[in-house]
């Protein structure tokens, strides 16, 4: 652009490492962007802390959208990398390596490009850089050594190949000599720049644990889901006494039903030309809409209502676990005042957590020779105890320890602010109650977590509360600075007392199908838009995604 000075190489540099090498909102590699989170034509500012990494089309998307400073620091501050992937060690899918040598005429190599490395790897290879390990070799080099797949090292050379290799530029300003094979089939790529020589050594594969059971065709998968959908609602609707009713798509923009989740992602709307363009939403959960259906419908105490909620949600990460089409069976039942505590709480989680187990016993009968794996009972941790007890891992590393451990937990208390100031994970302030003092601490909501075999992690299955009453939902607003939304429809009719008290939540049908397939990637059991890169990825991997 005419008279704009260029960004400071240090800085670019600086951008790119704390991204990860990747888009800051989606994940995509190279080629990418720096986008300035205050337009460079009001604030002239090419400092670190303006200046975010994009690819091409989410910086077209956050110009054209107008996502604004408050979005795009959001990502600043978390961005794809660091939502993606858990910051440890990671148990590699296979125990193929890599070993890259950077030489150094100046002494040891310091932090910076180490870590300009790794992710640089990690990114051209579609891994968690996190089982990038980077280790002194001797003086006046380093050695990065990746755990990967033995396609993975043919990638490398197919790349090195092919006439204009993408490696080039996660490695610039190294330059890319050549790759060659060495005896026992192993494989050796030199990147050479200015600080020295980069090679890189692929060993064979050993034998790896066998991820899925029987393969099963297409037929056979749709034919599994059927079944799942079928017993799960069935079985759902009986163990909490509901009813099943039709639900909407999509809500008047301005009443204030749909939900915002964690606050960030936004809905797709647009205009209803015979009301005068009054903007509609897709929704994304059904959480406040349930609870007027259930004043209008004249439910009383111990009755609820279910219903398939399906979802667009454009902002999602994509990957095994998230896509941008969101199906889940929303459910929401009448309490009492009396009702709102804990041990009612506790309860209803019992009860469906019953339902996932036999379910799975189901499934493991009928579908497939699967070996169950969800334990008799499941367990309750509040959130601010998996602090006290991991207080040096990150949020989903307690997941992970916790679900390890037990097979099924019930994370209490998701919304309320821990020792740091900050949620284990966020929720809106308006639907779950995540304040209220309880005898483990705060919040009557929390999420269903088990331990998934095949992706060796925790997996979470529901999201539900007991909801908020009026001093809640105050108290709530005022803590997110949200009073605003207190003139809205659904707020209006919870304050006037036109609303019952309620229980509810959320139970994701794609994320129990992956479960109980015992399925590697969420697009095996439902359709939905993936990047090219990913689908060639996974095919090569022998997973076909719906």
């Amino acid at each position: 652009m005419p008279n704009r000075p260029a960004i400071p190489a240090a800085t670019a540099k600086a951008i790119l490492l704390e991204s990860g090498h990747r888009c800051a909102v989606c994940g995509e590699g190279c080629p990418l962007e720096k986008a300035h989170i205050i337009p460079w034509g009001s604030s002239k500012d090419h400092s670190r802390e303006n200046l975010i990494c994009l690819c091409a089309n989410c910086h077209r998307r956050a110009d054209q959208e107008k996502w604004g400073e408050s979005v795009l620091k959001e990502y600043k501050r978390r961005p794809w990398v660091v939502r993606r992937y858990v910051r440890e060690d990671e148990t590699p899918t296979s125990s193929g390596t890599v070993i890259i040598r950077i030489g150094q005429e100046q002494g040891e190599v310091d932090e910076q490009i180490r870590l300009f490395v790794q992710f640089a790897v990690a990114a051209f290879l579609r891994i968690s850089p996190y089982t990038v390990r980077v280790e002194p070799l001797e003086e006046g080099s380093i050695r990065v050594t990746v755990e990967l797949r033995r396609e993975d090292a043919e990638h490398l050379l197919r790349e090195y190949a092919s006439v204009q290799p993408s490696l080039r530029d996660y490695l610039a300003p190294y330059v890319l000599l050549d790759v060659q094979r060495g005896m026992r089939e192993r494989e050796r790529l030199r990147v050479q720049g200015t600080e020295g020589i980069v090679e890189c050594m692929t060993m064979p594969p050993k034998s790896e644990a066998v991820r899925y059971g029987r393969p099963i065709d297409l037929r056979q998968t749709e034919r599994a889901i059927r079944t799942i959908k079928e017993f799960f609602q069935t079985n759902l609707a009986e163990a909490l006494n509901l009813l099943r009713v039709s639900a909407p798509l999509f809500v008047l923009a301005d009443t204030g039903v749909n939900d915002n989740l964690n606050g960030v992602e936004r809905p797709v709307s647009f205009p209803i030309k015979a009301i005068g363009d009054r903007r509609a939403e897709c929704v994304q959960s059904l959480a406040k809409w349930k609870r007027m259906a259930l004043a209008d419908y004249g439910f009383a105490p111990g009755e609820g209502i279910y219903t398939d909620m399906n979802a667009i949600r454009p902002d999602e990460v994509l990957d095994e676990l998230h896509s941008i089409y969101v199906d889940q069976w929303d459910w929401e039942r009448v309490i009492t005042a009396e009702e709102r505590n804990l041990s009612f709480l506790c309860r209803i989680v019992e009860k469906i957590y019953e339902v996932i187990r036999r379910t799975e016993q189901h499934v493991a009968e009928t579908c497939l020779p699967i070996e169950p794996v969800l334990p008799p009972k499941i367990q309750f941790v509040h959130s601010a105890e998996l602090e006290r007890r991991f207080p040096d891992l990150s949020r989903p590393q307690r997941e992970d320890r916790i679900c390890a451990e037990h097979g099924a937990v019930f994370i209490i208390g998701i919304g309320a602010p821990l020792s740091d100031g900050k949620p284990h994970e966020g929720r809106a302030p308006d639907y779950d109650d995540w304040t209220t003092p309880t005898e483990r601490g705060p919040g009557l909501n929390g999420d269903i977590l088990v331990w998934n075999p095949v992706l060796g992690r925790s997996f979470e299955l529901s999201s539900m509360g007991i909801r908020v009453d009026a001093d809640a939902l105050k108290r709530q607003l005022a803590i997110t600075g949200d009073e605003s939304r207190l003139e809205l429809l659904f707020h209006r009719r919870l304050l006037a007392g036109e609303l019952p008290e309620s229980i509810g939540g959320g139970v994701g049908q794609s994320r129990l199908c992956m479960l109980y397939l015992r399925k590697m990637h969420v697009g095996e059991v439902q359709c939905s838009i993936w990047p090219a890169a990913m689908r060639e990825e996974l095919k090569r991997q022998n997973i076909t995604l719906l």
